[in-house]
């Protein structure tokens, strides 16, 4: 204090400085909120994508060694659409053990892909593959698709998920949707979670629009690839040797069983985990058809953004699962997965 007792001027500069502080993080706080409000209400460019998926997660049983499974009986709504889990754990009617006579069952191993992210079951991609088999199905065949699809599995899960319950359903025919994510560990999504702070950010709408609207600037910078993190495709990383094993082990028990087995990765692009997917498929001899229907004469002139369920969420909705389910089925017919009553003209295995 100064002789006249009052305080200097380096306490009132202090003091200001405090007190802008604190208005500008009430002000931030106040801001979040507002933004936080907005974007449930409205959920602009669909980034309630990254807090549903942190409450799907939260249904999931975690157990080793398939890293966590689907909650059998799950009924619920989450992406926008009805989620009802099966007593054998998967998003599918329920189903018996034994096929009834003239049932031809399609077992489709994948991911959120053919779980069906924000979509119903009736409108997700195994359910469209089972109505278009089913619409050029030989006179007594009845077609069934059996919905294996789990959000963020990758191929060593698939490869548990098939001995442990995939063989005891009987299936005719094994088709694998491959997904670029298929490289990470089993439970990597749980991974990113393990901080209190980030499990936070990513149940709020507010921080995932931020995230969301920086990631969209950035691709369209970027190099999409770079982004992608295709630098992990490489002959070496033990991420890759553990996919080319489960692959190779998904071919040799449907071999051994006479099952048909094909794998389809889910890419636009000739990508890195295309070219080595194709790899192993040529060495052990399954067919690798890709995905890519903004390429096929039927739909190249159609904008890929309006079958998508928005910006944030590319999986695709109702009218691109139509698409694709087409898709998935005129290659399974075509490489001789499941018979049909029209000839398709057939292609090179992994053409």
């Amino acid at each position: 204090m100064n002789r006249s007792g009052r305080s200097g001027p380096s306490h009132g500069a202090g003091r200001m400085a405090m007190f802008y502080a604190l208005a500008f993080l009430m002000m931030s706080v106040l801001a979040l909120l507002g933004l936080e409000l907005i974007a449930r209400m409205f959920d602009p460019i669909g980034v309630s994508y990254y807090p549903e998926t942190a409450r799907y997660m939260d249904t999931l049983i975690v157990e080793d060694p398939i890293g966590y499974r689907n909650r059998p009986g799950l009924e619920g709504r989450f992406y926008g659409a009805p989620v009802r889990i099966n007593s054998l754990g998967m998003r599918d009617r329920e189903v018996s053990l034994d096929a009834p006579a003239g049932e031809f069952r399609v077992a489709i191993l994948g991911d959120s892909f053919p779980f069906g992210i924000g979509v119903r079951y009736e409108d997700s991609i195994p359910a469209m593959v089972e109505r278009a088999l089913q619409d050029d199905a030989p006179p007594g065949t009845r077609f069934r698709t059996l919905n294996f699809g789990v959000p963020s599995y990758n191929t060593e899960q698939e490869l548990i998920q098939f001995d442990e319950l995939g063989m005891r359903l009987h299936p005719r025919a094994v088709a694998l949707l491959f997904a670029l994510n298929d490289i990470y560990p089993k439970k990597w999504i749980f991974e990113k979670r393990n901080r209190a702070i980030t499990n936070l950010a990513q149940r709020s709408y507010a921080v995932s629009l931020l995230f969301s609207t920086y990631k969209l600037a950035l691709a369209a910078r970027s190099d999409p690839r770079a982004i992608a993190g295709l630098e992990d495709y490489t002959a070496d990383n033990p991420r890759w040797l553990a996919i080319d094993r489960s692959l190779t082990a998904l071919n040799g028990r449907c071999r051994a069983a006479g099952i048909p087995f094909v794998v389809l990765p889910a890419d636009d692009l000739e990508l890195a985990d295309v070219t080595m997917v194709r790899a192993v498929g040529e060495r052990e001899g399954f067919p690798v058809r890709v995905l890519a229907p903004w390429r096929d004469p039927r739909w190249a002139g159609l904008d890929p953004r309006k079958f998508a369920n928005s910006k944030v969420d590319a999986h695709p909705n109702p009218a691109g699962c139509r698409i694709y389910g087409r898709l998935i089925a005129d290659e399974l017919r075509r490489v001789g997965a499941v018979p049909g009553r029209s000839a398709v003209q057939p292609r090179s295995a992994n053409e």
